[in-house]
């Protein structure tokens, strides 16, 4: 079963180096679209085309212009420079836009999961899975002339941040050289940020290239105040689980403390309560970010290995059955649901899921038993009887 895992901000490392929710029919071509109807078509045909291979549709929504007033916010500019930023804007999205379609060419997914109110700004939340792990998009949209539909900014949940912050942020070192005064004018640890530039910068690059101790030897090194910003704790973390677990466990404490009601804390808390064997906590991490979200059954996938883990099968095989009502094809729900059929010897019942997993999910991954869970099944004779019935599948 795939781990949340923290990506690298890939938008950050390129940048630095250079309620209304509710379910609504189709309307009848004669009547206009509401709202609510075009935005959660749009919604629906970006999860279509994603899911297709299709990255275009994401890429075209984004507002450019908008996306980069929200990034200067309150930062005085002159013209030249809002609009040679807005072309680093735009190089950052490509980067974002081919790691996603990356993602998606490794088998990842891209579910819409529903429209919200954020701020008064509308929102339309989606759950990526795939090689990078489990993450959350949360789109700021707005409805244009022409019911046209853009992204004016995005909410990463791995980031604990909006787009237009992480550019903000980029965009700090860059007003304060050609304004001298505007680094009076900044927070404390936005004035650290500019100070520091150098060693933030090389953070994120050193994460791009899995330089993961050169990472936290950088962090070390860095002003109190500074290591307290969230970008910096979180790319200190995702350098640490690599190198000193200990260390990992207590600036996942720190974090914790710093910013407890972020989905990035409860992304990293399923890994760290997974990787302690803390099946109590990873359940209530579980339960902390299905609130945050607004509610996703795809996190049962999850729910499956820690309740198995503390005895608790009927439960484990219940929640796993509940997110595969919903997503029949479901690869993750098969495969912790494979897992607790093993852990509890029920060789039939693993079969059984094997069976099902071919037939509605359309794949099978052979290299899964060499998972040590299935190390006793492999010896069965309903093993035998499911390798003898598909040949094609080498498991040897």
């Amino acid at each position: 079963m795939r781990r949340c895992t923290f990506p690298a901000t890939l938008i950050f490392a390129v940048l630095a180096s250079r309620a209304f929710a509710a379910d609504t029919q189709p309307a009848p071509a004669t009547q206009p679209l509401t709202a609510s109807q075009v935005v959660r078509e749009f919604a629906q045909n970006i999860e279509a085309e994603m899911s297709a291979g299709d990255i275009s549709g994401f890429r075209k929504a984004f507002d450019i212009p908008t996306l980069t007033t929200r990034a200067f916010g309150d930062l005085d500019a002159s013209p030249n420079l809002r609009r040679q930023f807005g072309v680093g804007v735009n190089s950052g999205l490509d980067q974002l836009v081919t790691a996603l379609a990356d993602n998606m060419k490794s088998g990842g997914g891209y579910a819409f999961l529903r429209l919200h109110i954020v701020k008064g700004e509308l929102r339309a939340m989606f759950r990526m899975t795939g090689k990078t792990g489990l993450n959350y998009h949360d789109m700021v949209l707005k409805v244009g002339p022409g019911d046209t539909v853009r992204v004016v900014d995005m909410y990463i949940a791995t980031t604990g941040e909006e787009l237009s912050d992480s550019y903000h942020r980029v965009l700090l070192p860059l007003v304060a050289e050609v304004d001298k005064g505007a680094l009076a004018r900044l927070t404390e640890g936005e004035s650290e940020y500019v100070k520091n530039i150098g060693g933030a910068r090389d953070m994120g690059l050193k994460v791009l290239n899995k330089d993961y101790s050169g990472v936290h030897a950088i962090y070390e090194g860095l002003p109190v105040s500074l290591q307290s910003e969230q970008i910096v704790m979180l790319y200190d973390l995702q350098s640490l689980v690599h190198i000193d677990l200990k260390l990992y466990a207590q600036a996942m404490d720190r974090y914790e403390k710093a910013f407890p009601d972020s989905p990035s804390l409860s992304l990293l808390r399923i890994d760290s309560t997974m990787l302690a064997k803390d099946w109590t906590g990873m359940l209530a991490t579980i339960d902390k970010l299905d609130k945050q979200v607004g509610g996703d059954i795809f996190l049962n996938v999850f729910r499956v290995t820690a309740l198995q883990s503390l005895g608790r099968g009927d439960e484990a095989l219940a929640a796993g059955e509940e997110c595969l009502k919903v997503y029949p094809h479901c690869t993750e729900a098969y495969v912790a649901l494979l897992q607790a059929l093993a852990m509890q010897k029920n060789w039939v019942g693993t079969k059984d899921m094997m069976e099902r997993m071919l037939a509605y999910s359309g794949k099978f991954l052979p290299t899964m038993t060499l998972d040590p869970v299935f190390s006793e099944f492999i010896k069965t004779q309903e093993f035998a009887e499911f390798e003898s019935d598909h040949p094609k599948l080498k498991f040897r």
